[in-house]
């Protein structure tokens, strides 16, 4: 009882007057709770004072949504304990810049349809531009160490809303962006005639790696990407059938395919010789050994695969879209072929 005080009876006497005095003029209400059962004494009910939920006001609002509309600056609207503004800052800028993320910036590059590290050799006359009013069907070239251009190629230009070629002020009309490019240590740059604003000076592009994969994989890949599963396989035998115009293609060389159904045929003892003004599509040619080659002109294809297993293709005059070619040997294009293009 360390540090307790013990009144006596002068100090109980005391302490009753001094209470005495504090309540002078105060008057008492008898407790209910103790006085119920006396006689003359009853319990009165209080009046009910309810929220919406039939809850007793003492337990606050019944809403658990807080008001954050007019909650007091610096005050947490679930606690309403006191918090610290520059902390609350400092914790919601950190979680900001925490999700923030900046995407690489990459070269914004074309697909190159004919790419050549080192120097790129353009002869004759093939057009590159193909449909004029289809852009994505511009044939774009890429010469790492430069190009020369001998022949008179038609080339990607810029176009207005009507389609015809926009041209600058001494009337050359204008390439579109990259058509021809070349690397920032080009050596050369030649083009015969130069009939193109945006041609020369060439436009430079960051430097392109050409990665050759083995001809096996790519026409296996060519194929399986052309020919749906099941497809059967005509075959065709040059030796037993001659081709020497259109009416003998259509009287002997198996007919075309449709779109999801392309006609497969492998041809075999020689190579094909596709004679002019031959319309062909949807339609996959193997030639197991030998050459493929195109007289005259008129021929024109829409999807269509033409593979030389051990041979090569001469394009020359052939006008087409969605084309795949493959040979083991050598591609030509020594006419005027139009890749790309139908009338």
């Amino acid at each position: 009882m360390q540090n307790a005080s013990l009144l006596d009876d002068s100090g109980l006497q005391g302490l009753n007057q001094a209470l005495s005095s504090a309540t002078k003029g105060l008057s008492l209400t008898p407790d209910p709770i103790a006085k119920a059962g006396e006689e003359g004494f009853a319990l009165t009910a209080l009046p009910k004072k309810t929220t919406p939920l039939d809850v007793p006001t003492v337990f606050g609002p019944t809403s658990t949504t807080p008001d954050l509309g007019t909650t007091q600056a610096g005050v947490d609207p679930l606690t309403g304990n006191q918090v610290t503004t520059q902390l609350t800052s400092q914790l919601t800028s950190q979680m900001t810049n925490a999700v923030q993320v900046t995407a690489p910036v990459l070269p914004d590059l074309p697909r190159f349809a004919v790419m050549a590290e080192g120097t790129l050799t353009i002869n004759g006359s093939s057009d590159f531009d193909g449909d004029p009013r289809n852009l994505q069907d511009d044939a774009l070239m890429y010469g790492g160490a430069g190009f020369t251009i001998n022949g008179n190629p038609t080339l990607p230009v810029q176009r207005d809303s009507s389609g015809n070629p926009i041209l600058d002020a001494t009337g050359k009309p204008i390439l579109i962006k990259d058509a021809v490019a070349v690397a920032s240590d080009y050596t050369v740059s030649n083009a015969a005639g130069n009939r193109y604003a945006g041609l020369l000076p060439p436009q430079v592009v960051p430097k392109q790696v050409v990665n050759v994969p083995a001809y096996a994989d790519i026409k296996q890949q060519e194929l399986t990407r052309r020919i749906p599963t099941g497809t059967a396989t005509v075959t065709f035998n040059a030796q037993q059938n001659p081709i020497n115009t259109a009416t003998d293609w259509t009287r002997k060389f198996p007919a075309s395919g449709t779109a999801g159904h392309p006609t497969v045929v492998q041809v075999t003892n020689g190579g094909l010789t596709i004679p002019a003004g031959v319309n062909l599509s949807h339609t996959i040619i193997t030639v197991v050994n030998g050459d493929i080659n195109f007289n005259g002109s008129g021929q024109t294809f829409d999807d269509v695969v033409l593979v030389a297993n051990n041979g090569n293709i001469n394009l020359s005059n052939v006008r087409a879209t969605d084309l795949s070619v493959l040979a083991s040997g050598t591609i030509n294009m020594n006419g005027e072929p139009g890749l790309g293009d139908l009338p």
